[in-house]
């Protein structure tokens, strides 16, 4: 995100809640007033450690998930 957004970007709090290595999918937790600026890095991003990579936002939520 610093890429992107500068040093204020870099600190973003972005907690990683779930990852499912098989489906390659995550749910992620940002704070509300964050929400657009890391849904546009994310998108943006093209290589991730160097490897290609894409990523798409399926759904979001204002309400808190229960596992």
């Amino acid at each position: 995100m610093q890429g992107f957004f500068g040093a204020i970007g870099g600190q973003t709090d972005l907690q990683v809640i779930k990852f499912d290595k098989n489906q390659k999918r995550a749910i992620l937790r940002v704070h509300e007033e964050f929400v657009t600026r890391t849904r546009s890095a994310i998108t943006l991003i093209g290589h991730f450690q160097d490897i290609p990579c894409h990523f798409i936002i399926r759904n979001t939520s204002k309400e808190q998930l229960h596992f």
